[in-house]
């Protein structure tokens, strides 16, 4: 497929379905409608909330959408693609930002928004098992009854099965990790049309850990149905901090200090000064505009009070601000707006905002914030910084005008100069985000070439007709892989 740029700058993708789906995959398409019914549509004032990604940076154009109810249906789905080449493209919650879900080579959006059923709770076990379309918000809700939650949080709306596709983290990581110690089984169906469960639910299982193969692929080696997920307890007691900073560098030295300390803090996120600068405009606060460090203190009333005292006296080292500290739930929640506003005060600043992710080993935070920070401010764009300060991940809101190509040029350039800055300093091309579209190129300089190979022959030896989201996170049409 030819790639173009539109008037806009943003990239889309030439398809068969300009041709309509009749002329491009019929006998395939009658047979899914045939069975799906109302669950199947190719009506083009339907197809439109598809074509584009969420930031409408990437567009391509499906020729039907399809919504399995269970993980029969994905069966039949697979082996009809399968037979008759579509390209199957698994939907989630349509959240993600690196153009996962976009049908670049046309074919067919697997939208799983019907499998959200919450399947078996096993509170004992902390543990449940979801369909993959199963928001993680409400399922938070259900589990509120057993004093258990979902560890990862990425942002609202995302989908069980989004999450395990993109491998996605949040704030809470400081605790929690991501995803990849969350998932507990997971129940697949492969481009053959075989069902693998990918372990059981015991502490250990035997074999290769082909749960892991599935986290983070973004539907390229098969269609997850099912998960089971490890939950955790909801702390007895929660509470937030915030302290700024003169400099990310003094901020990023404080957090060095901390994470030297035995502590379990719940989350430690850090914003610069632009964040807080747009977080004012956007809130109408008066905050200092400085960086600025939040913290979130969880677990019994007595460990939280223990480490607000060890956090308050290693910061206040590096800093001539006082550390302040939530006292109720009402301040708890004001604290913590700051953070929840941080993508729509970014968003604010301009026609569109494009958030690139990156994150490097905790000793070369400080150097890549300080390298990042002189390549935007060189920038005739704003780009706002939030992070995960606890492991060394950060994202960099880049707003810019897509309606004018020097500004669309130059987020191309600054995107690319920061994931450069992170693998330079021995960090990765992606935090929690994903490969998709976007990331593909740098794969090759993060992992080197024979790990791409490796990851290119799972590929074409689980997917050898190439058609689960193909030109996702690698290449194959023209590899040829070899170990």
């Amino acid at each position: 497929m030819k790639t173009r740029r539109s008037k806009n700058a943003f990239q889309t993708y030439d398809s068969p379905s300009l041709l309509g789906f009749e002329q491009a995959f019929p006998k395939g398409f009658f047979e899914l409608k045939n069975r799906f019914q109302k669950h199947f549509v190719d009506a083009e004032r339907k197809l439109k909330r598809y074509k584009k990604e969420k930031t409408g940076r990437f567009g391509g154009c499906p020729q039907a959408v399809v919504y399995p109810s269970d993980t029969e249906d994905c069966v039949f789905i697979v082996k009809v693609c399968t037979k008759y080449l579509i390209p199957i493209i698994p939907y989630g919650a349509g959240t993600s930002l690196e153009g996962h879900v976009i049908a670049i080579n046309g074919g067919l959006i697997v939208d799983m928004k019907r499998m959200n059923t919450i399947l078996e709770m096993y509170p004992e076990d902390q543990m449940v098992r979801v369909g993959p379309g199963t928001d993680y918000v409400e399922l938070n809700k259900y589990l509120k009854q057993y004093k258990l939650k979902v560890g990862p949080d990425p942002g609202m709306g995302a989908s069980i099965g989004g999450m395990i596709s993109t491998c996605c983290s949040g704030p809470n990581a400081s605790k929690y990790g991501s995803m990849k110690q969350c998932v507990k089984m997971l129940k697949v169906v492969l481009p053959n049309g075989d069902v693998v469960k990918t372990r059981s639910k015991a502490h250990t299982a035997a074999g290769y850990n082909l749960t892991d193969l599935f986290i983070g692929a973004e539907g390229t080696l098969g269609l997850i149905t099912e998960a089971t997920i490890s939950l955790v307890p909801i702390p007895d007691t929660t509470m937030v901090g915030r302290i700024h900073f003169a400099t990310l560098e003094k901020a990023c030295e404080a957090v060095i200090a901390i994470k030297q300390r035995d502590l379990s803090l719940g989350a430690v996120e850090i914003l610069d000064d632009e964040m807080m600068k747009a977080v004012n405009s956007y809130m109408n606060k008066s905050f200092p505009e400085l960086s600025l460090l939040l913290f979130k203190f969880v677990g019994s009333e007595k460990a939280v009070l223990h480490e607000i005292a060890v956090v308050k006296g290693i910061c206040e080292q590096f800093t001539t601000h006082s550390f302040e500290w939530s006292k109720t739930r009402e301040e708890i929640k004001q604290i913590w707006a700051v953070r929840k506003n941080c993508s729509w005060a970014a968003k604010a600043l301009s026609k569109c905002k494009v958030g690139t992710d990156v994150a490097v080993p905790i000793s070369k935070f400080a150097d890549c914030l300080r390298r990042v920070k002189k390549e935007i401010n060189g920038s005739i764009l704003n780009a706002p910084i939030v992070g995960h300060a606890s492991f060394g991940g950060f994202h960099c809101l880049v707003a810019y005008d897509p309606e004018d190509p020097a500004q669309a040029k130059e987020e191309r350039r600054l995107n690319s100069a920061i994931v450069s800055i992170a693998l330079s300093l021995g960090g990765t091309c992606t935090g929690e985000h994903g490969i998709g579209l976007k990331k593909k190129k740098y794969l090759y300089k993060e992992l080197g070439t024979s790990s791409v190979n490796l990851m290119i022959l799972l590929k074409q030896t689980l997917d050898p007709l190439n058609i689960f989201n193909p030109g996702k996170v690698v290449d194959v049409q023209n590899a040829k892989a070899k170990l």
